[in-house]
Order: structure tokens, then sequence, then C-alpha cells
């Protein structure tokens, strides 16, 4: 399947993403988090407020990416059967991530049953000071057509 769709997607600024993040509290731990999904390319991020010191606060961002995974659910939304799919990495790497979804749905793909995958908290993660660095970042791999990278190339530095 050689299919391509290229549309270049509208340039965004962070002050757009950063007026569009949707948060949500949570009562047990009174963590915020926030999501942000780009509307012309499905593209996905979430962001989480955390402490670190004493009423000292940062944020971390991350995107969710398909893993190269698909599912089918039942009814109850049980999952009842998950597969591999290499085109989907494969297309990614042909087309880039914005054009991903718009691809797949062209070539006849499902990309409801796609799974993914985010980015947890680790040594080398980077932490963002505010939203609107967070809001830039996004900006910043939306604009580039690459993906947001949530940890350190070069731990040392």
């Amino acid at each position: 399947m050689s299919t391509t769709v290229e549309k270049p997607i509208s340039r965004v600024t962070a002050a757009e993403i950063r007026a569009a993040l949707a948060i949500e509290r949570s009562v047990a731990s009174q963590e915020r988090s926030y999501a942000y999904r780009h509307c012309e390319t499905g593209r996905q991020f979430f962001g989480r407020h955390c402490e670190y010191g004493r009423r000292k606060f940062r944020f971390f961002l991350c995107e969710m990416r398909p893993n190269g995974r698909m599912m089918e659910v039942n009814d109850l939304g049980k999952v009842v059967r998950a597969w591999d799919e290499p085109f989907i990495t494969n297309t990614e790497s042909r087309v880039g991530p914005n054009e991903l979804f718009a691809t797949l749905l062209a070539m006849g793909i499902d990309v409801e049953a796609l799974v993914f995958w985010g980015a947890g908290y680790s040594v080398d993660s980077i932490y963002h000071e505010s939203l609107e660095t967070c809001a830039e970042s996004i900006a910043q791999a939306l604009n580039e057509n690459v993906r947001y990278i949530s940890y350190k190339l070069d731990p040392d530095n």
C-alpha cells in the first residue's frame, strides 16, 4: 500500500494551543492534567502538573503516538483481538506524523482501532516551567511535522 495524503496543516501558535488545552482535575490526588488534540491531524498531547518540592511545580508533557498495534473491542468495550500492523510505522516514516491519520484513513484503516502509547516520568524526562512552554513545544512539533520527545536525548547535557 502506497497511499499518501499530502495536505499541509495550518500553522499553529502556542497561544492557540494554550487556549484549547482541556483541564482534568483528579479528586483523589488534586493533580491537574491537560490534554490537547490537534483537530487537523488527530495528534494528541497530554501534560501533567507535578509538584517536585515544597510548593514548587513543573509540567511533564508527552505525545500519545500509535505503537503499531491495533485492537478490536466488543460492545462492552473489552478487547477481543489485538494484532501488530507494521504498515503503521512504515507509513509514518514515509508521510510524517501530521499526515499519518489522513493517510491511514485513505488506505481504509480504522484509526479508532489504533493502540497508543505515551511516556512516563524518568530521570531523563523533560519538565517545563509553565503551560506556555508546553504549548510552545506542541506548536513546534506540529509546525515541524515531528514527534514530540519527552525525554532528554543526551542525558548528560
